[in-house]
């Protein structure tokens, strides 16, 4: 056995030590590309200082594969159009400060016009003062400047690709995963608030958490970000199912955080408003069936994870099957209160109620959806009851009531 142990695991641990100064892979992939787009410039014709090579290189190592191809071609065709414009305008006006100024104006309103972003936008202008200013201007220095920025974004462009590609999967995956337990843990604390008796300022507490989760999220970013990592990605090529399932579930995600923002707002709104709270919202004789209802939720939420995560456990499919079934329970249950206690719920009451079972069933339904849309499972009614709702005959027996004389 060697005394340094496995070269991998050597390899493994330098990198380690670099990435706690700051240095990661994207840093020294840079640094080797630009070496290398300057080595191979200098094997141009009458090559003295290939400059434009190794720094095309450095601004092309984009966070994906995807953004340094359209910054490697952006800044070529920047290039290729800049340098002809300052030999036209330096040939015909010569080099002056209106000529410049002529030059970086138009420059600006081509890139403009064929849509460049911020980054290759400047390309044509830098070219073309280059051409002008360094150059004085003669067609062999702007011819030059253009293979060196063709060798510099293509050496830019293959390093970002072949070596260490990058992958922003396992980021969305964790922000994904952080943002469904926030809600999760949302749902527990305000089950936690009724069980002990809901105040107003519990639930105004609640319904700032769920914006703050909201805008703390944010992970469309992170799904955008790692489904760009994937496009000209050879190496993660493999990924493109598992990214699918995340970025499935961070939408339904979304729409989960809206209806459980909407649960929580209806709730404050009641306790606000009624003296006394009803029975649904209350421990006492029903066992707590509304903090029931939520708890079970917030456990479907975590089930999902699992299954999103690894669709391939039996275990999880399982348990993500009896958390539905048992949150869909807890709904029917929660329901049900208001039709044993008709006398007690106020007109507010039970909108409040239909509110609040009508956004518990919503999040079940379309978690259960999204899980059957990634192909984890064929049954679109996971869990689902066989006896009749009680959640209708709530909202049968409110009929009748307000039709009473």
């Amino acid at each position: 056995m060697t005394r340094g142990g496995s070269p991998s695991r050597t390899i493994g641990q330098t990198l380690e030590r670099l990435r706690r100064v700051g240095l990661g892979e994207r840093m020294l992939k840079t640094a080797f590309a630009a070496g290398l787009a300057y080595w191979l410039g200098l094997q141009l014709p009458h090559a003295q200082s290939p400059f434009l090579a190794p720094i095309a290189a450095i601004l092309v190592m984009q966070l994906t594969i995807a953004d340094s191809v359209v910054s490697a071609l952006q800044r070529f065709f920047g290039v290729l159009l800049g340098a002809p414009l300052a030999l036209v305008v330096g040939a015909v006006f010569g080099v002056n400060p209106l000529t410049i100024a002529l030059v970086v104006l138009v420059a600006f309103a081509i890139g403009a016009r064929l849509s460049f972003n911020a980054q290759g936008l400047p390309q044509i202008a830098v070219t073309a003062l280059l051409v002008m200013l360094v150059g004085a201007p003669h067609v062999g220095y702007a011819l030059n400047r253009i293979a060196e920025t063709a060798i510099g974004g293509a050496v830019g462009l293959l390093v970002n690709a072949l070596v260490a590609p990058p992958s922003y999967l396992p980021r969305a995956e964790a922000k994904v995963s952080a943002f469904a337990e926030a809600l999760a843990n949302g749902l527990d604390r305000l089950a936690n608030d009724i069980e002990r008796g809901l105040t107003i300022e519990a639930a105004d507490a609640r319904l700032e958490e769920f914006r703050a989760i909201a805008v703390e999220g944010d992970v469309d970013t992170a799904i955008a970000q790692a489904e760009a990592s994937l496009r000209y990605n050879y190496f993660h090529r493999g990924a493109q199912p598992a990214i699918e399932r995340w970025a499935s579930f961070g939408r339904t995600l979304s729409h989960t955080e809206r209806q459980a923002r909407s649960v929580v707002r209806s709730i404050r709104d009641l306790v606000a408003t009624v003296p006394e709270s009803p029975a649904w919202l209350r421990q006492g004789e029903h066992g707590g069936a509304c903090s029931a209802a939520l708890r079970a939720n917030a456990a479907v939420i975590r089930a999902a994870v699992a299954i999103v995560g690894n669709p391939d456990n039996s275990a999880a499919v399982s348990r993500f099957h009896e958390s539905v079934a048992t949150a869909r329970s807890r709904q029917a249950n929660l329901a049900g209160i208001g039709v044993t206690q008709p006398n007690e719920a106020s007109q507010m009451s039970w909108l409040a109620l239909g509110a609040v079972v009508a956004g518990l069933d919503r999040m079940t339904e379309d978690l259960a959806a999204c899980v059957t849309s990634v192909g984890v499972t064929s049954s679109a009614t996971i869990g689902r009851p066989n006896a009749p709702s009680k959640k209708q005959s709530a909202g049968d027996e409110r009929n009748r009531d307000r039709r009473a004389p």
